[in-house]
């Protein structure tokens, strides 16, 4: 990798402990291309710096370079197999009332959701006892999240009843 594009990959690692490993210097450069149009990765580690934008470039760069694959009922062979009641009975036993569970890496949600559904669905017609938080690094996938708002091919893989 050039200098520049070895500070970015160092730069990624300090704010997120991604790797972004020596082949893959061309995907870097696109996702500093796409983070800012004309900018060469030496101008963009520079602007980095700058203590008003260059948090936000920093930002930009990190939703550029993670990926952000997801959707409604992926794995759900996987997914199936949650016994959602020897779950909650495990919970009670550790003296919590609530299910928590944890998707990282969630992008814009829809395993989240569907981890959701699915424990609906499993305590149906009782509200589930299950506290359910997805994150990511990205905050621009968050923000799409957050809204909960798909369009009917998103949810195409849902079987009717859970849509």
């Amino acid at each position: 990798m050039t200098g520049a594009l070895t500070a970015l990959a160092a730069l990624i690692h300090r704010t997120t402990g991604m790797t972004v490993p020596p082949g893959r210097e061309t995907a870097l450069r696109l996702a500093v291309g796409r983070a800012a149009p004309g900018l060469e990765p030496e101008d963009y580690l520079l602007a980095t710096r700058d203590p008003v934008y260059g948090p936000g470039l920093v930002d930009r760069l990190i939703d550029e370079v993670t990926v952000h694959e997801t959707s409604f009922a992926r794995d759900m062979p996987q997914l199936g197999t949650i016994d959602w009641r020897a779950l909650h009975r495990a919970a009670r036993a550790a003296g919590s009332d609530v299910i928590r569970v944890w998707s990282a890496g969630c992008a814009t949600g829809e395993e989240a959701y569907t981890l959701a559904l699915l424990a609906i669905s499993a305590f149906a017609p009782g509200t589930p006892p299950v506290d359910i938080l997805g994150t990511d690094i990205s905050g621009a996938v968050i923000a799409v999240a957050e809204t909960g708002c798909y369009r009917p091919r998103a949810v195409r893989a849902l079987e009717p009843l859970l849509r």
